[in-house]
Order: C-alpha cells, then structure tokens, then sequence
C-alpha cells in the first residue's frame, strides 16, 4: 500500500485548543446565527457528546471539525 501524500490526502486540522479542560456537565453556546445552547455530557481528548436543549439524542462534535468549533463558546 503506497504511502500518502500530500496530493491525495484531504487536509486535516489540529483540534481547537481549549482554554481549560472540559468537564461534563459543562455549559456551552453553539451560534451559527441560529444559538443553540448544551450541555457536554462526554469527553475525550478528541471530541465530546453535546446534549442540545432542544435534542434528546447527543450529538458527537470532533474538537477538529471547525464546522462545529469555530461557533462553540463555553460558560465558565
């Protein structure tokens, strides 16, 4: 199997730096225009499960996905 390069391999972004560790159960905004508000309800180094106020299922968001995290604020 031939080794990637860069010609065909999609780029990849670092995760966001968070400014502190999350915990679950912590607050966030997701707002794209339209905020929505949640709660982290798990964590690992690569991503988290947010529960929307408006969801009953989690939602899987990637810290490397900027669709997501460039929206994403956390309350203190």
């Amino acid at each position: 199997m031939p080794l990637a390069t860069k010609e065909d391999t999609a780029a990849v972004s670092k995760p966001k730096n968070l400014a502190h560790p999350l915990k679950v159960g912590q607050r966030l905004v997701y707002d794209d225009g339209r905020r929505s508000t949640g709660k982290v309800v798990a964590a690992d180094s690569l991503s988290m499960h947010v529960l929307f106020d408006d969801k009953i299922e989690p939602t899987l968001v990637r810290f490397d996905d900027p669709q997501w995290m460039d929206y994403i604020t956390f309350d203190q």
